[in-house]
């Protein structure tokens, strides 16, 4: 295991400019394997048994020009790349993207803003104020074991205002589209693949960034799969005319509400029996090519799919930006389930979101300020 772990840390060295970074670096990974509790870098101390003057220097190794974050991220690629059993579809990897907000209620911390907060759970309240991570995760082992391995997770909302900064490295971006980007970045060192997505990335601006990105280097290097809202309308395809006529040719056909298909269209669909949710179900299913987005019209597949559950008959309309077998669409977006098992793991047992810092450098953060009275944001 010591072996492995080494060999595994040296794959970073290139990272560092100096070796006694780089030392520091594998520190602090040991750190994350030994620690008891999830106190930030006190953790590390008493992990292991530091000298108590070691805590400036730690803090310090965090912020040091010696070691680049886009460095390590790539080099984090490049290593699961290397060793990890990927689970595959169609020859791509398939990579999960999500977003999870975490409550900070410290007043003078940078970068937190007022959230809204979509659980149904009552303990929850409707808003919070904190931080808007995204996430984006690769699948590795088999069909009935797998589980989502992290590449790249960060803060994606609540930092515009620093975006101009010179030399900040932070995106003004949508959280959607730095999604789509930071799924892009992984996919060049993994190679071609599927993003599986929720309901919420199905935006003009996301499949336009996907299709910016694809055409960059000439290939189809993402797909995204993802879950449409029951009110979805889209397109047919424009009829044709034989005569010339005057003003623009029709960019779009007749709308199709794909609610309505499950009743008016049952003769159509197809019962397959699929493994979904780690276990057999049967699944009643029909796709459609149909043109969406407004302005946009582009062709997607839409994969209407119906099946039992304990909690009675479920109803679902996926999405695919390219046109596959519908029981492989289906299939693929149950995997999504995956990173939210991660955000588990990650937030229970590893104490990811466990940090704090503050600054007295910036205003006290008012939860009672209006919108319009000025940004809730606050940054140094």
């Amino acid at each position: 295991m010591a072996e492995y772990l080494e060999k595994s840390l040296q794959s970073f060295r290139s990272c560092f400019f100096k070796e006694r970074a780089f030392r520091w670096f594998v520190l602090v990974i040991l750190m994350f394997i030994l620690r008891e509790d999830h106190l930030g870098v006190t953790s590390t101390i008493r992990a292991l048994s530091l000298n108590h003057g070691c805590y400036d220097t730690l803090i310090h190794f965090f912020h040091s020009s010696a070691h680049q974050t886009q460095m390590v991220r790539l080099a984090w690629y490049r290593f699961v790349r290397d060793s990890a059993n990927f689970l595959l579809a169609d020859g791509r990897t398939i990579l999960i993207g999500d977003g999870v907000k975490q409550s900070k209620e410290a007043r003078y911390m940078p970068g937190v803003k007022k959230l809204h907060q979509e659980s149904e759970d009552s303990s929850k309240g409707e808003y919070i104020f904190g931080y808007m991570f995204g996430a984006i995760g690769v699948l590795i082992g088999i069909k009935q074991h797998h589980l989502c391995l992290p590449l790249h997770m960060s803060i994606q909302d609540g930092l515009r205002d620093a975006a101009g900064w010179e030399n900040s490295g932070i995106s003004a971006e949508s959280h959607v589209v730095q999604i789509i980007r930071n799924a892009y970045d992984a996919a060049r060192t993994l190679g071609r693949s599927f993003l599986i997505l929720d309901r919420y990335f199905l935006t003009v601006p996301a499949i336009s960034a996907m299709n910016e990105l694809n055409s960059s280097d000439g290939g189809n290097r993402i797909a995204i799969i993802t879950k449409a809202k029951r009110n979805v309308i889209a397109y047919r395809q424009p009829i044709p005319t034989l005569r010339k006529t005057r003003g623009r040719p029709r960019k779009k056909g007749t709308p199709v509400k794909l609610n309505d298909l499950f009743d008016s269209k049952k003769s159509h669909f197809e019962t397959e029996v699929m493994y979904l949710y780690g276990r057999k179900r049967t699944v009643r299913h029909m796709y459609l090519d149909l043109l969406w987005g407004t302005k946009l019209y582009q062709e997607l597949r839409f994969v209407l799919v119906e099946y039992e559950d304990d909690g009675g008959p479920k109803r679902g309309i996926l999405v695919c930006t390219e046109k596959y077998a519908p029981n492989l669409i289906i299939t693929l977006y149950a995997y999504r389930f995956s990173i939210e098992e991660f955000f588990r793991e990650f937030k229970q047992r590893f104490g990811g979101f466990g940090y704090h810092f503050w600054t007295r450098s910036i205003a006290k953060l008012n939860h009672f300020k209006k919108k319009e009275d000025g940004s809730f944001i606050f940054l140094v």
